[in-house]
């Protein structure tokens, strides 16, 4: 069952700013899970339901039981924000997965917001 993660307050995503977290996973016996072989992959929607991703997280893995998800500068510009100002937040869902093949294992999932850039690229 994948781990509930807002990304919310201090997880905030800034529009027009790189934005990574790093995960890890631990079995049930609380050791580290081993990513060498495992990819990944994740979206940011704006329901379950839409087909068109609004961003895609790229993953760079920083030891074999740590992963860096990441979304580009470009990547958060490209987020449509709603808000006039920076708490005024646009809110969209968001899952990352880890996968063999066929063995799908979602890791985490929930809401993330969007605070809308203020200063803008001349």
């Amino acid at each position: 069952m994948a781990s509930k993660f807002d990304l919310t307050g201090e997880y905030c995503i800034d529009q027009g700013a790189k934005y990574s977290i790093t995960l890890s996973e631990t079995d049930d016996d609380g050791n580290p899970i081993d990513f060498t072989l495992w990819d990944f992959r994740g979206e940011l929607k704006v329901s379950a339901q839409d087909s068109v991703a609004v961003a895609e997280f790229t993953f760079t893995k920083t030891s074999a039981t740590e992963v860096d998800c990441i979304l580009t500068s470009d990547e958060t510009k490209a987020i449509t924000c709603i808000g006039t100002n920076y708490s005024e937040k646009t809110v969209l869902y968001y899952d990352i997965e880890r996968y063999i093949l066929d063995d799908v294992v979602r890791m985490i999932n929930g809401k993330a917001e969007v605070s809308p850039n203020i200063t803008k690229e001349a």
